[in-house]
């Protein structure tokens, strides 16, 4: 789980996690300008049985300057915005939610002319600075502690007027196959699995989006690695390298290392964005890009690489919370 420090967008998944999904991640072998295309659903990109209709992503912050914002969400009701947890609760001692946050909607973090303001933020979890560490912090796993946090980094937004134009985008609710193609999109940076210094990355706040194939549905936390065709960066074919705890929280499984004509990952400045898959005929949000890892396997998560594993929040397993909060109820969500 990440929060905006500039960083592409490309999958994370190493020993060292990051809370902030920083941008997306590309194959230095296709056109840039194919990712931005894709999440405006442009030309060969059209939203339908191939692709879903990324209208509904959006990027949140303050906007008190170019770069000032926390990063991604996706509209599920039209008053409501489904995003990361860590991308609303601020970095203290005694943890609070983000203040004078908005949204906007549109290609780019600039657009002002859809702009939404958050009226109120829902989370799972208490503010407890115990329980939210995990989340503010860029700490590896141990013990398992981090579990049941990991699973939560979840929140809704509640804006001040309904967003119309726009279509919400489905919950999913059941399980999803692993081998199923996903695609995902945010506002964070880019760069390719090659471009591993930040001075590389284009940090200009446009909207883009990519293709995976989705490794594991696991307990809580839905995975990917982001692929090259290179034996040894598919990291999720054997949970190879991975931390121990994380390796169990997403139990055991396979990954193919041939890379999707998009292959993409998240990283910071994503993290909220959706996590696409089909269910019932129709692409629907099965997660919120949540915390990644860094190949090699170790150290802070700093770069964008090959190998990396992006780990997103399973929105099935909060579907209660979530039609029960925009219905205007209370209470936590099971997985809680």
């Amino acid at each position: 789980m990440w929060t905006r420090n500039v960083i592409p967008l490309t999958l994370l998944v190493a020993a060292a996690t990051a809370r902030s999904v920083l941008g997306i991640g590309g194959l230095h072998t296709v056109e840039a300008d194919a990712y931005i295309r894709m999440a405006g659903n442009k030309n060969e990109f059209k939203a339908g049985e191939k692709y879903p209709d990324f209208r509904a992503v959006c990027v949140l912050g303050r906007f008190r300057t170019s770069d000032d914002w926390e990063g991604s969400g996706v509209l599920v009701a039209p008053r409501w915005v489904l995003t990361a947890a860590h991308c609303v609760v601020k970095k203290k001692k005694a943890p609070r939610l983000a203040q004078k946050l908005k949204v906007r909607f549109g290609s780019s973090a600039a657009d002002k002319s859809r702009e939404y303001r958050v009226e109120e933020i829902r989370i799972t979890l208490p503010l407890d600075a115990k329980v939210l560490k995990p989340l503010l912090t860029d700490k590896v796993f141990k013990n398992g502690g981090s579990n049941r946090t990991d699973r939560n980094d979840i929140a809704l937004l509640k804006l001040d007027r309904d967003v119309t134009g726009i279509p919400v985008a489905p919950l999913f609710e059941g399980r999803a196959k692993p081998g199923t193609r996903v695609c995902l999109a945010g506002f964070g940076c880019f760069a390719t699995g090659r471009q591993k210094r930040e001075r590389q990355w284009k940090d200009d706040g446009r909207k883009r989006a990519g293709e995976n194939i989705l490794d594991r549905d696991g307990d809580g936390l839905i995975a990917f690695d982001f692929d090259n065709g290179q034996a040894d960066r598919n990291t999720l074919k054997s949970n190879r390298g991975l931390d121990r705890s994380l390796s169990k929280l997403l139990g055991p499984g396979k990954s193919d290392a041939k890379p999707l004509p998009l292959e993409g990952c998240s990283y910071s400045g994503d993290s909220g964005g959706p996590v696409y898959a089909r269910e019932n005929n129709q692409w629907r949000v099965l997660g919120i890009s949540s915390f990644g890892t860094d190949y090699p396997l170790k150290g802070r998560r700093a770069t964008t690489q090959y190998g990396d594993v992006n780990c997103s929040t399973r929105v099935p397993n909060h579907v209660d919370w979530i039609r029960r909060t925009i219905a205007g109820e209370t209470g936590a969500s099971k997985d809680n």
